[in-house]
């Protein structure tokens, strides 16, 4: 049952993640937030976020680990990333091949990220210097989705929207 679910999730092709202060544990007041969106292109996973608020980010990656936990780096995003500064914000793109992985995902591939951005078990976090645990984050999820049917699909393995009772 299990490796269905992976395989649905790793199948899909767009995530996002919605990047705010509320989200970090323990909570940042800022009015900073952002945006990012990840594409799948063949074994390479392209993003982009758009950040405002926040001109001076020191660390931009993803996490493995659930919404109320701090958890490992599995990917540096600011490793390979192009970024344009303004005065409202930040924009920053780049790709991730299987050599990005680390920790947990060491040695996987971009299958098993994918995996990972869509079943509720990873999230973005920007750093700044201020805030060097972490000033704004965001759980991942299929692009699409919103966070109670993501919730409803971690715990059972289906949507809300297909159980018949």
């Amino acid at each position: 049952m299990l490796a269905g679910m992976t395989n649905a999730y790793a199948q899909n092709e767009k995530f996002r993640a919605k990047l705010d202060g509320n989200n970090e544990v323990p909570p940042v007041d800022t009015p900073a937030e952002g945006v990012i969106t990840f594409k799948s292109k063949g074994d390479v996973l392209t993003w982009k976020l758009n950040v405002t608020g926040i001109t001076d980010a020191t660390a931009l990656k993803i996490y493995q680990g659930m919404k109320t936990e701090n958890g490992q780096p599995i990917v540096d995003l600011m490793k390979t990333s192009k970024h344009s500064d303004s005065t409202t914000g930040m924009k920053m793109r780049g790709n991730i091949t299987d050599s990005d992985l680390e920790g947990a995902l060491d040695g996987k591939t971009i299958d098993d990220l994918k995996t990972e951005l869509g079943g509720g078990n990873a999230y973005v976090n920007l750093h700044t210097a201020e805030h060097p645990d972490g000033m704004i984050r965001g759980q991942t999820q299929i692009k699409g989705t919103d966070d109670s049917s993501n919730a409803a699909m971690n715990m059972t393995g289906m949507s809300d929207s297909t159980d018949s009772q």
